[in-house]
């Protein structure tokens, strides 16, 4: 007899949890017949990619920037002093 309490509860868990399911997917905009998670799932990643790129290239941005500044920093000490009264 407890094993009929126990998968009778079982079953009311699982239908409990379905239908928790099945209202929070009606509640997407298209309602519940987008179910194909796997589209969702390459979407995300896609998505994920795309920020993580963008990220990295705005780094590379940033680093070139701060090279060619140091770049520009280096040239211009050395040419002063190269052209400074000093050196002549």
């Amino acid at each position: 007899m407890d094993t009929n309490l126990f998968e009778e509860y079982s079953k009311q868990v699982k239908d409990w949890q379905q239908q928790v399911f099945n209202t929070w997917t009606a509640s997407f905009p298209g309602g519940s017949n987008q179910n194909n998670f796997s589209d969702t799932w390459e979407a995300a990643l896609n998505l994920q990619q795309d920020w993580v790129n963008a990220a990295l290239k705005a780094q590379e941005v940033g680093i070139n920037i701060a090279l060619v500044t140091q770049q520009e920093l280096w040239h211009s000490y050395f040419d002063l002093f190269r052209n400074s009264r000093y050196t002549k």
